[in-house]
């Protein structure tokens, strides 16, 4: 009984990694696997739960990046932006932008 005691207290006092830890690693690990759908969910998961978070929204900008949804990309890195605008996050969308104008020339040719 003393034993099981002690490892109850020793798994209570031991590092676990946090909800969103745990939700960024499921997403690494979906990419590692080319698995982007689970990559999406596990996002759009964050997003939900943390809506005001601008690091939720880079996230799922990423994954709609990644899966080549630049439209669902954009608008992801600038709700992300909106709600912190820092210099990582204005650059990407200045990406966005020089980008989408190539694309969109490339299909008028």
């Amino acid at each position: 009984l003393f034993f099981l005691l002690w490892c109850f207290v020793a798994y209570l006092l031991t590092d676990r990694p946090n909800y969103t830890s745990r939700l960024w690693l499921a997403i690494a690990t979906a990419y590692r696997n080319a698995d982007f759908e689970k990559a999406r969910r596990v996002a759009e998961t964050a997003v939900k739960r943390y809506p005001r978070e601008y690091w939720s929204h880079e996230w799922l900008a990423d994954v709609e990046f990644k899966a080549n949804n630049l439209k669902g990309a954009e608008i992801e890195y600038q709700r992300a932006y909106d709600l912190l605008p820092n210099q990582q996050i204005r650059k990407r969308l200045q990406d966005f932008a020089l980008d989408w104008q190539r694309s969109r020339r490339q299909v008028q040719r």
